[in-house]
């Protein structure tokens, strides 16, 4: 049986959450409705506590062990999975984002709002191009 409190609001969360779900709001006209952002919030918090905990639970039961978790960029900064494994006693929790410097201002995109422990800078490959943008829909 699973059992959780879940803390879904918090200081300028839901705001800068917000902000980060611009892109999925652009959608297909053909598409279903989309979810309100609250919404999206609310899974997505119930998701990080869940990551959080198992990872928690795994690190209690492994003293010795180290663990490494691999999640998308929504999940790994202090206030979505690495701040709930931190509320949960784990003190040694970083999180570390990668961004491939394209040229086209990327990296000064994650560095003007650093929400990262760390930031690892990779190059684009020789002769990769980046994909065009996807046409807008009416």
């Amino acid at each position: 049986m699973f059992t959780a409190v879940v803390r879904i609001t918090g200081a300028g969360r839901l705001e800068d959450f917000r902000e980060r779900l611009r892109w999925l709001m652009v959608r297909d006209v053909d598409a279903e409705e989309m979810p309100s952002a609250d919404r999206i919030y609310t899974v997505q918090v119930i998701w990080d506590e869940t990551m959080a905990d198992s990872a928690a639970r795994w690190l209690a039961a492994h003293p010795d062990g180290h663990l490494i978790l691999l999640a998308g960029n929504g999940h790994c900064h202090d206030s979505a999975v690495i701040g709930r494994l931190k509320r949960r006693g784990v003190a040694e929790a970083i999180s570390i984002r990668s961004v491939i410097d394209d040229g086209e201002g990327s990296v000064a995109d994650v560095l003007a709002k650093p929400i990262n422990d760390l930031v690892v800078v990779l190059q684009m490959p020789a002769g990769v191009e980046r994909a065009a943008p996807a046409p807008a829909t009416k």
